[in-house]
């Protein structure tokens, strides 16, 4: 059973591995990360905002 190199279930492999470090990404930002920089950097003020701007970058 030896198969050539099928673009399609390449192209599909590389779409859910992109879509999967995304969304880990963001979860990891939004559990782990943000709060300890605000736990960090509090004495700052508006440390790690989050407005309709910067969530759509981290969407993206």
């Amino acid at each position: 059973m030896k198969k050539g190199f099928i673009v399609k279930d390449f192209v599909i492999i590389v779409l859910i591995t992109s879509i999967w470090v995304n969304v880990s990404e963001v979860f990891r930002y939004f559990i782990i990360v943000r709060p300890e920089i605000h736990e960090y950097l509090s004495p700052l003020p508006n440390v790690a905002a989050m407005n309709p701007g910067i969530f759509s970058i981290w969407g993206i």
